[in-house]
């Protein structure tokens, strides 16, 4: 029997129109961006997408920037912020992983929202990044659904920005890896979430963990600091039950950092905190912040951890002339270092270059060679942490012998020690024992500054080395605007067959060449930190310098690009 030809239109219809709303359902939200977790889609496709959690303007310059060196034995539990705009430290943390072993990533993040099935939501959905799908280990994911801990929730899941923040820097850095991703709620059951991690250190081998944190959150710069303090305190000493008390004006999940505490305690390790800052070092917004840590465990899961610790060192330092008028004008004695305190202080130790002596009295100017720092200007010092102030330059002595000593003071005053005046600063971190020496090679040479003759340096170098575990020598010389010289290379060089671990340089007002010599880094010059030379690219950048050390090995390195603007307030170019 035929149909009429009306009925065959009609039934053509239906086909097409069946043919596109099975395109709207599949094609579409990808294309948009939009999150699917339609279950029942054909061939397994069903996915999340993370376009809601992924900003390109805040991703690409966080990989491209990212030159921070791998450790020895890669971590294998992390702490990292989800804000964007900490997306330097989430490539940081993120690189740290690299390894062809890493198949699982365990993901823990808070449940913002604090909705869901129970306490702690899943999803077997895929993830669409801008690099490519993220997959679930559902193997791994089975045994949490099948203890009761954990529950199936796609709708609660898909909109998590905890989860999803991560995921593109994840498929960049760990294409072949595979995510669990688990979110928190805030009131979770204290008798399953004991749980829950005693099952979390049951997992072993190449599982990665995760925990996606922000701090401290709508509280000024100093406010935000002091709960930062308080937290680090109580992770360093892994006091779990205040952690779990502290309110999301320290951190949005308690738990999953208990979480991840508990997991290394079980491992024989300690915590590492390598970055404590907040978003003032990526805005220029200190009024209300957010407060970021990047923690790892030492990467070793067999055997107990060797103490880890960081060192930061900065440039040139100059607080006299026009950076002394714009803190006058702007009648604030910090401002030079406004945007860049939060990083110098994350540091265990932190070490600069101060090119200019304090001096009671000192008239403001914006010319001349002959420097003078008005002694109000040690609140950018203080403000910033700095531990290790260096006057071996061809600077310190512009206010005479008066003027120095009258700078020894203010910085003993304040908690700091100085370096280059004819013997080492001893520091020591976490049972390491550190001597820094400083040496000048710069004209006019003065008695009470260790100049950088070959016998000096050989000889304190060498002292020092028999009673230190590591040994840190900084040296201003070299010629202004230039590249490394030969007597520069010959001086390194000679500190490092002497004793040295490591040698930091200062003066030329350029960043210089990093040399690695016997397996001992040597950075010619870092360039300005503060200072008011803004006739010039290159007199306006400089770097400052992290680097990682496990007992008295050196484990990882990293330059951090800064570039002043206004006649002495540098910027953190991540």
């Amino acid at each position: 029997m035929k149909l009429p030809r009306t009925w065959l239109g009609a039934i053509l219809i239906i086909v097409i129109l069946n043919f596109i709303i099975a395109l709207w359902l599949f094609w579409i939200p990808r294309n948009r961006g939009e999150s699917s977790s339609r279950g029942w889609l054909p061939f397994g496709m069903a996915s999340f997408s993370t376009d809601f959690a992924y900003d390109a303007r805040t991703f690409f310059p966080a990989i491209a920037g990212n030159n921070i060196a791998p450790f020895a034995i890669p971590p294998r539990i992390l702490v990292l912020p989800h804000h964007l705009m900490a997306s330097p430290i989430i490539a940081k943390g993120i690189s740290l992983l690299t390894n062809p072993s890493t198949n699982t990533i365990i993901v823990l993040s808070p449940n913002h929202a604090n909705t869901g099935k129970c306490d702690i939501i899943s999803s077997k959905n895929k993830w669409d990044t801008p690099s490519g799908r993220v997959s679930v280990d559902e193997g791994l994911l089975n045994i949490f659904l099948k203890s009761g801990f954990v529950c199936l929730d796609d709708k609660a899941l898909s909109v998590e920005h905890g989860i999803a923040g991560l995921l593109p820097f994840i498929k960049h850095y760990l294409p072949k890896a595979k995510i669990v991703p688990l979110a928190l709620k805030k009131d979770i059951s204290p008798e399953l979430l004991t749980n829950f991690i005693q099952q979390l250190i049951s997992f072993s081998g190449d599982t990665v963990v995760i925990a996606s944190i922000d701090f401290s959150h709508g509280l000024s710069q100093l406010e935000a600091a002091q709960r930062d303090k308080i937290t680090e305190s109580l992770v360093s000493t892994t006091n779990l039950s205040e952690l779990l008390r502290l309110s999301s004006e320290y951190l949005d999940s308690p738990a999953s950092l208990v979480s991840v505490l508990s997991l290394i305690q079980s491992r024989g390790q300690k915590p590492n905190i390598l970055t404590r800052t907040d978003s003032s070092a990526f805005s220029n917004n200190s009024r209300e912040v957010t407060s970021y840590f990047l923690i790892a465990d030492d990467g070793n899961i067999t055997t107990p951890s060797t103490s880890t610790f960081s060192l930061l060192f900065g440039g040139d330092v100059m607080l006299g002339r026009s950076v002394n008028t714009r803190m006058i004008k702007y009648q604030d004695f910090s401002w030079p270092f406004k945007n860049i305190s939060a990083l110098l202080s994350s540091a265990d130790l932190t070490t600069i270059n101060l090119e200019s002596p304090f001096r009671s009295g000192c008239l403001p100017t914006d010319k001349g060679l002959i420097f003078c720092s008005d002694p109000r200007s040690i609140a950018g010092l203080i403000t910033s942490g700095v531990d290790i102030v260096n006057l071996a330059n061809n600077h310190i002595g512009n206010q005479g012998e008066e003027g120095f000593a009258e700078t020894i003071s203010i910085l003993s005053k304040a908690g700091m020690v100085s370096i280059g005046h004819g013997s080492p600063s001893i520091k020591i971190i976490k049972n390491t024992k550190l001597a820094f020496l400083g040496f000048n090679d710069i004209p006019p040479l003065i008695p009470y500054i260790s100049s950088s003759s070959q016998e000096n340096i050989d000889s304190q170098v060498s002292l020092a080395k028999k009673s230190a575990d590591v040994v840190i020598v900084v040296i201003h010389w070299g010629n202004e605007y230039r590249p490394r010289s030969l007597r520069q290379v010959e001086l390194a060089h000679l500190a490092i067959d002497s004793g040295a671990d490591v040698v930091i340089g200062h003066h030329p007002h350029w960043v210089q060449e990093i040399e690695t010599y016997k397996g001992k880094p040597i950075y010619y010059s870092l360039g300005n930190l503060v200072f008011d030379q803004m006739w010039s690219e290159e007199t306006r950048k400089g770097i400052l310098v992290r680097l990682m050390f496990s007992g008295n090995t050196l484990i990882g390195q990293e330059q951090i690009p800064i570039k002043i603007s206004d006649y002495g307030q540098p910027q953190l170019l991540f």
